[in-house]
């Protein structure tokens, strides 16, 4: 697949008569899920030449692809997310940290040589528009906090939009742990 796509990628139209690109059908989508669950690397270079393609070829907004991370309690979630952003943004800690989903899309900006991010939720006491990093980390951090001190989790999201020059256009979920203590679902 990703040899297709580099081949798309070399001829001037992309979309033959009609415009579109075609990668194919199910064995492709098959032997491209061998290929990602190999190397996990393969999949962030797939996702650049995917956007790549709908960019250049297709003059069209690329897609922004969905990661939901679901897991135990303590398994790394807002890690792995934070290491394809490049950034510290959500509580990560031992026992729960996550007590609410924070919804993530991430948005390549070239020209932002910071990051660039808009925060809003539901619960959230103070969202924010082009906020700093460090300010983005507090309000969640916090928001968080305070979701344990009332010992309560939230199934309403924290919405981030987050703007980088070092990021791909992707959406991750960042869900709370699952907790294996049926008894009192407490840390």
């Amino acid at each position: 697949m990703s040899d297709r796509l580099d081949s798309l990628l070399a001829t001037p139209d992309a979309g033959g008569d009609h415009g579109h690109a075609s990668l194919g059908g199910a064995p492709d989508v098959n032997r491209l899920a061998k290929i990602l669950a190999k190397d996990g690397t393969n999949l962030l270079e797939f996702v650049a030449k995917v956007n790549k393609l709908y960019q250049e070829k297709l003059h069209k907004d690329p897609p922004f692809m969905t990661f939901v991370l679901v897991g135990v309690q303590s398994a790394g979630k807002s890690t792995i997310v934070e290491r394809f952003m490049h950034a510290v943004l959500n509580i990560v800690q031992q026992g729960t940290g996550t007590r609410c989903p924070l919804d993530v899309t991430c948005i390549h900006d070239p020209k932002a040589e910071e990051p660039i991010c808009d925060l809003s939720g539901q619960e959230l006491l103070a969202s924010g528009h082009r906020i700093s990093l460090d300010e983005t980390f507090r309000r969640i951090v916090e928001h968080n906090r305070n979701l344990g001190a009332h010992d309560r989790f939230s199934t309403k999201p924290l919405v981030l939009i987050f703007r980088s020059k070092d990021v791909q256009n992707m959406r991750f979920v960042d869900t709370p742990g699952i907790i294996s203590n049926q008894g009192t679902g407490r840390d």
